[in-house]
């Protein structure tokens, strides 16, 4: 019976685009239980998770959407960790709101629009993230052009 799960668990490995075993492996680890209060600590390790992703590469939130129940379905993820997964992402949201809700975005038409624009920025990682929190002169430009695709926000599963 170990020897059946291991083979079909080596096949469904395999014939992912992303291999999970390299993610597990080189990914900033969670040690601590999180909560909303310590939130903060899942940075590391969800920039490291939106990077290895690379939404740009094609906009498939499927994609990443069915990579991350992966993780927490072979537990390289601890689903009590993976549940605040989207309150971080909606954490990070918010603090771009707050900054852009007045800006006039010339590919943004009204609120929908505005939180894909929103949850498109954080696909990009965090260095873009913090230089956008920043006003950086030299991202304001490429975030002014940014043409927000489907919602990154549909690639992070909600868990009970």
């Amino acid at each position: 019976m170990k020897e059946l799960i291991r083979k079909i668990l080596k096949e469904e490995i395999n014939n992912k685009k992303y291999d999970m075993l390299s993610f597990y492996k080189n990914s900033p680890k969670i040690d601590v239980e999180i909560t909303k209060e310590n939130l903060d600590l899942l940075d590391d390790f969800m920039w490291y998770l939106i990077d290895f992703v690379d939404y740009e590469e094609d906009y498939d939130y499927n994609r990443i959407h069915d990579f991350i129940e992966n993780l927490v379905r072979y537990g390289f993820i601890k689903k009590s960790v993976a549940k605040y997964f989207s309150v971080w992402l909606s954490r990070k949201k918010n603090s771009l709101w707050d900054i852009f809700i007045d800006v006039d975005l010339p590919h943004v038409g009204g609120d929908d629009s505005f939180n894909d624009w929103l949850y498109h920025v954080i696909s990009l990682g965090k260095d873009v993230y913090e230089k956008a929190l920043n006003r950086d002169d030299k991202i304001m430009n490429l975030l002014y052009s940014l043409e927000p695709e489907e919602s990154f926000n549909y690639a992070i599963p909600y868990f009970n």
